[in-house]
């Protein structure tokens, strides 16, 4: 049975992405921090590791939730946060997520938010764009960063960034 994982659910228990994305999940499963919820998993993401099993999931799903992890500048706690996502993806699993844009006025503007994930800062999760260390000013983040999510799809909307990771393990 293939199955989903929707981050910060809270109330809802739809996916709203990844039309097309194969297998369809059978079953989605919430994680939220707020019992009121009432999440399949209640469970604060800023607490490593997550209590969700390694290899468990088809499909993780967060939408307006990764800006709420972490701080800016904080580069450790970034790739803590997608070893998780990573660690908890099957094989050739994919991550379907949504920010806001970094130009966006809600980027900053909602006070909860304390990070920027941008179509740039997942260039790092990939470990192929590594190739381009010394030829360009991207750091080297390869003695830390041991997982492997590819972009395989992103659009832009006013506020927002769509994206699709896929783990390749």
């Amino acid at each position: 049975m293939s199955r989903a994982l929707l981050l910060g659910a809270g109330n809802n228990r739809k996916l709203k992405m990844g039309v097309g994305l194969e297998p369809v999940p059978e079953e989605i499963v919430t994680l939220d921090m707020d019992a009121a919820t009432k999440p399949d998993i209640q469970w604060n993401l800023n607490v490593k590791p997550w209590a969700v099993p390694d290899n468990s999931f088809d499909q993780i799903h967060a939408y307006e939730v990764l800006e709420h992890l972490g701080r800016q500048g904080d580069w450790r706690g970034f790739f803590d946060d997608f070893a998780e996502i990573y660690r908890i993806l099957k094989p050739g699993g994919y991550l379907v997520f949504s920010c806001p844009l970094p130009e966006s006025v809600w980027a900053w503007g909602d006070p909860g938010h304390t990070r920027i994930v941008s179509i740039e800062s997942v260039t790092f999760l990939d470990q192929d764009n590594y190739a381009q260390v010394g030829t360009t000013p991207m750091t080297d983040y390869r003695g830390y960063w041991k997982g492997n999510l590819k972009l395989v799809g992103h659009q832009k909307t006013e506020h927002n960034l769509f994206a699709i990771l896929q783990a390749v393990k």
